[in-house]
This record gives structure tokens, C-alpha cells and sequence, in this order.
């Protein structure tokens, strides 16, 4: 069955396709779902970047700097999958977790917070201020840049109590480079979830990657999407999109001529 969703856009809006990395990756981080209860599908970090489990998600500049953040205006939609990974007990491939459009975008974290509190909120994760502390290292999928699997069998192997003094110890120089990775790039954006399934979402297999972009796309650093590719993306997920202008306006992130083809399909 076909669920439907409407999309409003402007001549200047943007369609981008990114990655991240889900809790799900690694025995830490299956360690973690099991024992706080915690969705599969959301962020690794402990910043949670983005944090798809508040009402209003937030994607900041902790992990990809000036390159995808600073560049979001509103009205902007971004589409979250998951890097390609074996994700017990789930099917191997890239899994298709989130379609989000920019509502507001923030000088400051700190701005972003008092929109939050104004209007009953929880404060997002991945918004760095004082008040708001990261999670705890044992509801991550920890941070090993090198021998991941060897050094997190290490960490598990460890008692409670080393594990609790370990996890502080990394959490603390974790946060410390969001700390600094925020005050380079301060901009907060805040978004409005259009689709969200952070249980069991839909995986997209090579073959239909190639069908719809020719290739298997790399997506660490954010790619743009034609309204073709993306109608084409959410149709995999049983969702068809709406296209409806705003105060008149021309293409969703591409052309005249494609954006009234999609009109026409409507």
C-alpha cells in the first residue's frame, strides 16, 4: 500500500541525498538497543547527529563541518540513509531511515535551544550548549577509528565499573571535538520530519540504486537529487510525493521543464 506525502518547494530549494552511520553497526551498538531500549536506526554518536528521535529533528555541523549544514536554507529537503552495511538482523545494503525539510536554520546553537524551550520541546541532542549533556558511551557504538571490533570486544570485556570509568574518559574527549567542531560552525538547522522509520526501514539493493542513478552513489558528502530520482527513491519505500509550489515558484532544486512534468504526474 502507498502512502503519500506533500512536499512545498521553492525555485531555490535543494533535494540532498546523505549517509550516516546507525546504532545498529556494531555489537556496541546492538549492546546498547538491547539494554536502553534504544531504535536501531537512530545516530551512532553520542550526539546523535541528527537526532531523529525529537519532534523537530536537527542536523548540525559536528560531523561534516562547513560541507552540509552551513549550506541547508529553508525549504531544503534531505534524505537520510544509512552508509552500505550488514545490519543484523536486517537485510545487507543501504536502508532509506529519513526524508526531512528545513524549517529554520539558526546562527547559533544557542538560538536554536530557546526556539526548543519557547515551545515545549526537548532540547535536540546534537545542540551543543551547557545545559545539555551528550549520552553516555554505552548507548553509542563507540568511537574506534582503528581495529573497531577488536577494541569494542575490549571494552565490553570490561566490568562494570571500568567500563562506566573507560566511557567517561572517551565520551568527555568525544564531545570535546563536537565542542570545538560547533564553535567553528555554529549554525543549527531545524527540520520537520516528513517520513521516519527508525525500526525497520526499507533497503535499497545495488541494482535499484543503478536503475535509478547509474551507480551506486557515494554519499558521505551530500549529493543533490533531481525531483525524478527522488520520486524515484520514495517510490521504493512505498511512498508517492506531491510537488506543490510555493507562492508560485518554479523547479524543486532543478529545472522549469522537470518541475512541471511533476506537477503533471500529480
Amino acid at each position: 500500500m502507498m502512502s503519500q506525502i506533500n512536499v512545498i518547494c521553492t525555485a531555490k530549494s535543494k533535494i540532498k541525498l546523505v549517509s550516516y552511520h546507525p546504532l545498529c553497526k556494531n555489537r556496541m551498538g546492538v549492546e546498547a538497543i538491547r539494554y536502553s531500549s534504544l531504535p536501531p536506526f537512530i545516530d551512532n554518536s553520542c550526539r546523535r547527529e541528527p537526532d531523529f528521535q525529537n519532534p523537530h529533528p536537527s542536523i548540525t555541523a559536528l560531523c561534516r563541518g562547513q560541507t552540509f549544514a552551513p549550506r541547508l536554507r529553508v525549504g531544503d529537503l534531505v534524505l537520510y540513509m544509512t552508509v552500505g552495511g550488514v545490519y543484523p538482523p536486517f537485510k545487507c545494503g543501504h536502508h532509506l531511515v529519513a526524508v526531512l525539510q528545513v524549517k529554520e536554520v539558526y546562527e547559533t546553537h544557542q538560538d536554536a535551544k530557546k526556539w526548543y524551550e519557547e515551545h515545549g520541546f526537548q532540547i535536540p541532542a546534537n545542540c551543543m550548549v551547557p545545559d545539555n549533556p551528550p549520552c553516555r558511551y554505552e548507548m553509542t557504538a563507540g568511537k574506534y577509528e582503528k581495529r573497531e571490533k577488536h577494541c569494542i570486544d575490549k571494552y565490553l570485556s570490561h566490568n562494570e565499573k571500568d567500563k562506566e570509568t573507560i566511557g567517561k574518559a572517551m565520551i568527555q574527549k568525544w564531545d570535546e571535538e563536537y565542542r570545538i567542531r560547533a564553535e567553528e560552525h555554529p549554525v543549527f538547522v531545524r527540520t520537520a520530519p516528513l517520513y521516519i522509520e527508525l525500526l525497520a526501514p526499507q533497503v535499497i539493493r545495488r541494482d535499484q540504486f543503478v536503475e535509478i542513478f547509474g551507480k551506486v552513489p557515494v554519499t558521505q558528502t551530500p549529493i543533490n537529487l533531481t525531483i525524478k530520482e527522488f520520486r524515484s527513491l520514495m517510490k521504493l519505500i512505498h511512498i508517492t510525493v506531491t510537488i506543490s509550489a510555493l507562492e508560485q515558484s518554479k523547479p524543486c532544486s532543478v529545472s522549469a521543464k522537470e518541475y512541471s512534468q511533476s506537477l503533471s504526474q500529480r
